[in-house]
């Protein structure tokens, strides 16, 4: 189980639910400015049909395939005293390969993404909590599992156009993880997610799903100095649905 505090439950956590599979029309998501005969709203989040749907998906970090996870990702969900939402969870991301990516030097002997309740915590989720506090805690920070708010940004005959929305204190989102390498150093990772350039399409025919994070820089320490790498070009984390399931269990 997660630490109390850390991404707690809140209405938009995931429930998860057998569903019927929806996914896009054949393109990658795509941003409003670049729909054809579709209807968008500029201002205010189109609301789509009520749907959920689980899928199972590869992640690719620069067209480079990484791990095999499941989502589940729902429309038109109306909370009472809160309004209609759109959310999507994944259960991992591409966490080693972002590592390598970033750092192909580093030889990586443990990935740590979680915190287990109950006593003390071990260095590497201790080293978790301290950066995931320090980028605004579960308002700010994409875990795995949690689901993510997204407003629709259109709708056509064949599938809904959505975009991640901005944490809660930050126009960004955050996707932090630790990594422990074979010589024992441990080390915290924060991807800077840019929402207006992350987005997913769901079809409404019930076959596909396909999302895009664009990562625009990297935070790290090296010897306990922050180290801020930003990224030119961005870097893109694609998901793919390779099927529909019934449920989503597969993460990492």
């Amino acid at each position: 189980m997660r630490t109390q505090g850390l991404f707690m439950a809140s209405m938009l956590l995931l429930t998860v639910a057998a569903g019927c599979s929806k996914g896009e029309d054949g393109n990658e998501p795509i941003i409003m400015s670049d729909m054809k005969n579709v209807y968008t709203s500029s201002t205010n989040s189109v609301t789509p049909p009520s749907m959920e749907c689980n899928f199972r998906g590869v992640w690719t970090v620069d067209d480079v395939s990484a791990d095999t996870v499941d989502v589940n990702v729902r429309t038109g969900v109306n909370i009472i005293d809160y309004g209609v939402i759109n959310t999507v969870a994944f259960y991992g991301f591409p966490y080693r390969a972002m590592t390598k990516k970033i750092l192909p030097e580093v030889n990586i002997a443990k990935i740590t993404t979680d915190m287990i309740v109950g006593g003390p915590l071990p260095a590497d989720e201790a080293v978790l909590l301290d950066a995931i506090i320090a980028h605004g805690d579960n308002y700010n920070c994409i875990g795995n599992y949690v689901s993510e708010e997204y407003r629709c940004i259109g709708l056509s005959e064949n599938a809904i156009y959505l975009e991640l929305k901005p944490g809660q204190d930050y126009a960004v989102q955050f996707l932090p993880w630790v990594v422990t390498t074979a010589q024992g150093d441990t080390f915290p990772m924060v991807a800077t997610i840019v929402p207006d350039k992350s987005t997913a399409t769901l079809d409404t025919k019930g076959e596909t799903f396909s999302s895009t994070l664009t990562v625009s820089q990297v935070e790290y320490k090296v010897s306990g100095e922050t180290v801020i790498k930003k990224l030119n070009p961005e870097i893109k984390l694609k998901y793919t649905s390779i099927e529909k399931i019934a449920l989503a269990t597969l993460g990492n």
